[in-house]
């Protein structure tokens, strides 16, 4: 899990410089001024191209902006609110496993931490999505002065559900295997 968050942010610390130097393209609807202009170059930031839906393209000023704007494009690849759902994640995790010992595999805790572990999952993926959402809609009329709104898709996607199916299965596991466990103490 550790090397999974340091992967997560060297790339995303990578992908944000890549914005850096060469921009990135957002789908935009022009509301400001000018709506019907099918070019418009914006002071040497970006420049926008169709009537009053099209494609905006924004070179951003700093490294800070890159990553904002990384995670306002949908399906760029890892963002901030992946990594910090990756480190919630990973914490969980150690705490569910923090107190198992050699001779005991299944713990009442370990079977409460694989609950906390899920619950931890989906609220996380519901709470970056309006955070992805709230960003959208806020930060590029803000850099534009009012002059565009983003075209924003939520992020989630089968693969999320595949993963929570998963995991809904595998919580089931702690708990069967401390009823054998008091199944077997008793028998004893």
């Amino acid at each position: 899990m550790v090397l999974a968050l340091i992967l997560s942010v060297a790339f995303f610390y990578w992908r944000s410089h890549v914005t850096l130097s060469s921009g990135i393209t957002l789908k935009v609807t022009n509301v400001g001024p000018g709506i019907m202009d099918k070019h418009a170059d914006l002071k040497e930031r970006g420049s926008f191209v169709s009537g009053r839906d099209g494609n905006l393209y924004w070179k951003p000023k700093s490294l800070t902006e890159a990553m904002i704007l990384n995670c306002i494009k949908p399906g760029y690849g890892l963002d901030m609110f992946d990594i910090v759902g990756v480190l919630i994640t990973m914490l969980c995790v150690i705490y569910t496993f923090m107190d198992s010992r050699g001779d005991v595999v299944f713990t009442p805790k370990m079977a409460t931490g694989f609950k906390l572990v899920i619950f931890v999952f989906v609220w996380e993926g519901m709470l970056s999505t309006v955070g992805r959402d709230i960003l959208a809609e806020n930060y590029l009329p803000y850099i534009t002065n009012g002059q565009f709104r983003v075209n924003y898709d939520y992020k989630i996607n089968s693969y999320y559900f595949m993963v929570l199916g998963l995991m809904l299965v595998l919580a089931r596991i702690p708990k069967s295997g401390l009823d054998l466990q008091k199944e077997q103490d008793l028998t004893i």
